[in-house]
């Protein structure tokens, strides 16, 4: 199949590329045409923004494009580029293209639940369980509030596995999924930020327990219908799905199609918009929360979400407010969110010093796509800034040191490994850990400052627990855990590493992984060299024992490395695969022979059998596989934590 897709891709390449040129040559005798009716400034950017958009699509990496950019309360430019489906050759379209915006849906959930605020209905700052009557969400620190989901920083742990299916009749309610597979609490909350696709789900459901209706009801009533947006939802029917995007990954060079699946949190990332009518909801949020004279928030409303939001220490650039992430680009202050599912990018974003919003998506999750997005983006606000000057951003580093103090924090305590907070602790999905370029950094103290060695920057203190990073320009800080310990580092206002243990890195897990498999690897290897070329003597039972449990390890290291390496991470998303499966019954069979293994190695000491060099080499491999077991505890690999 792979090898078709990629037939018809590049003939489909060569006539979107001459549909191209054929197009940019009729938008230029357009824009002649109609020089009297538009202004320059519209008319140029159109063109602009066909012309770059119709040199990024069609490619190997980016099969479509969907875009909008309004400004005030009107959409100038909406338009789609490339192929919304290689195999049909269908083309992508702004206006009937629906098109997965992935997580950019939470900012929808958060207008749901801010619209409830406003109307009285829930508390921001009150304990969640006060409105799911379903079930009492069990926090292990504190009580979760509103205003900590919508921030990310309720401290729940992050999940992956089982949080998709194929089938629609597979669906099941929302409150009975979070029931059964809500992950639990894992830090106290409102200490640092940890993105959470489950806290924006259990936002949805409050929004369904206090608005008596489904989540997607209540949004299609209360938010869609009202913005005009009639055919996009979270759940659709079965009319509307023939008109949904394709989306593609790349495996091994090649562009294949995605199945789509069904979100079972789907709050957290299953909205299908157009591009046309994201236009309208992005013409709302910019137009005081009013849209063809209807009031979906007001604008106190408005306000609140924009402003009012959690950033990790006082001079930071970039803060997470109620759905949104706040950010600094070409020197403006922006809003918006992000959106990644497999086989989709995209990206909405508001600049409200130059007055616009747009919202742009592409069909494929690539590496370049994801460049090319943020290049576009880049290049388009450079040019819409061109005679706007950015303000002075109130937060722009001191990078005078005269004005710096030195730090009342002794920088030893500052100084350890640290990891993203955004992973699995307590599933075996923490494995994808090990696949991450950055999965930590060591921070180590270099006389007056602090060094972090994977990154080559020096942090000079500034005040406090605030420093200044030299190699990036940036203010950084460090926070404590609900004990007062200090438990992370923030490399940015809106990214949060949490301390870890020196065995927890990823080097020392790996040399450890490495030296067992080592020595396992040579008790199989000399027990097959007796087997074969010495047949004269006792059979050691301890020998025969370590070497089936060697065998077992081995093969279970080899499935996980496979898994690892071979596997897209997006197949965990629907389930356990049954190789996964095998490595995880395996520790049931090679655990108790390790013990066997031990009790007969304390017998042959005790009872001095056998020769001491065979005692102590038997004795070391004992040790070695029963040092497999913290790693396979360490990595959830023991039971069926999923």
């Amino acid at each position: 199949m792979g090898d078709d897709v990629s037939v018809t891709f590049r003939q489909t390449r060569v006539a979107t590329m001459r549909f191209s040129f054929v197009l940019l040559f009729f938008t230029f005798i357009f824009s002649l045409c109609v020089h009297g009716t538009q202004s320059p400034e519209t008319e140029d950017i159109s063109a602009w923004i066909d012309r770059q958009l119709l040199l990024r699509s069609g490619s190997e990496d980016i099969p479509g494009l969907t875009f909008v950019l309004v400004q005030g309360d009107s959409i100038v430019h909406a338009k789609g580029y490339g192929l919304a489906n290689i195999e049909t050759n269908l083309p992508m379209s702004a206006e009937h293209s629906l098109f997965p915006v992935a997580s950019v849906s939470k900012t929808v959930v958060a207008t749901a639940v801010m619209q409830l605020y406003q109307q009285g209905k829930v508390d921001l700052d009150e304990d969640i369980n006060r409105y799911l009557a379903t079930f009492n969400y069990p926090t292990d620190f504190a009580p979760i509030t509103i205003r900590q989901l919508l921030t990310h920083t309720a401290g729940i742990d992050n999940r992956v596995i089982n949080t998709e299916v194929v089938r629609i009749e597979d669906i099941v309610p929302l409150a009975e999924h979070l029931k059964a597979h809500m992950p639990k609490q894992i830090r106290s909350p409102g200490k640092a930020f940890s993105y959470s696709n489950y806290g924006y789900a259990l936002l949805g459901l409050i929004v369904e327990e206090v608005s008596g209706m489904p989540f997607d009801q209540y949004v299609k009533t209360a938010i869609l219908q009202p913005l005009g947006m009639n055919n996009s939802g979270f759940r659709l029917d079965a009319g509307s799905t023939h008109s949904i995007v394709t989306g593609y990954k790349q495996k091994k060079g090649r562009l294949l199609p995605h199945q789509a699946r069904n979100l079972l949190h789907y709050p957290a990332g299953g909205l299908k918009a157009t591009a046309a009518q994201m236009g309208h909801y992005i013409t709302m949020l910019m137009n005081h929360g009013k849209y063809n004279e209807v009031q979906i928030l007001q604008q106190v409303t408005l306000d609140l979400m924009f402003n009012e939001g959690f950033k990790h220490f006082a001079q930071a650039d970039e803060q997470w407010l109620f759905g949104f992430a706040q950010k600094r680009r070409q020197g403006f202050k922006s809003i918006g969110h992000n959106g990644l599912l497999t086989g989709f990018q995209c990206e909405l974003l508001l600049i409200p010093d130059l007055n616009i919003g747009l919202f742009i998506g592409v069909n494929a999750s690539t590496p370049v796509a994801a460049k090319v997005i943020q290049r576009f983006i880049h290049d388009l606000l450079k040019k819409l800034a061109s005679n706007h000057p950015a303000p002075v951003s109130t937060t722009a580093p001191a990078t005078d040191p005269a004005q710096w103090q030195s730090s009342n924090q002794p920088l030893n305590t500052l100084t350890g490994h640290y990891r993203p907070t955004r992973y699995s602790q307590n599933t075996m999905a923490k494995l994808a850990v090990l696949m991450k370029k950055d999965a930590d950094i060591e921070i180590r103290q270099n006389g007056d400052s602090l060094e972090v060695l994977q990154w080559r920057s020096d942090l000079s203190p500034v005040s406090g627990l605030t420093f200044y990073d030299e190699r990036y320009g940036q203010y950084t800080a460090f926070g404590r855990n609900g004990n007062g310990e200090i438990a992370y580092f923030f490399p940015k206002g809106s990214e949060a590493w949490h301390k870890i243990s020196w065995y927890e890195s990823k080097k020392i897990q790996v040399i450890w992984t490495g030296i067992i498999a080592v020595i396992l690897l040579l008790s199989v290897v000399v027990s097959v060299t007796k087997l074969v070329f010495i047949r004269k003597g006792k059979t050691n039972r301890l020998a025969q024992v370590n070497t089936t449990m060697a065998m077992l390890v081995l093969t279970n290291l080899y499935l996980l490395l496979y898994i690892l390496f071979e596997y897209d991470y997006d197949v965990f998303f629907s389930g356990l695969p049954a190789l996964a499966a095998t490595a995880l019954l395996m520790p049931f069979i090679h655990i108790p022979l390790m013990f066997w293994g031990l009790w007969m190695t304390v017998a042959q000491w005790r009872n001095k059998t056998g020769r001491l060099v065979q005692r102590c080499f038997q004795s070391i491999v004992t040790m070695a596989g029963l040092a497999f077991i913290p790693l396979l505890n360490y990595w959830n690999l023991i039971g069926f934590s999923l």
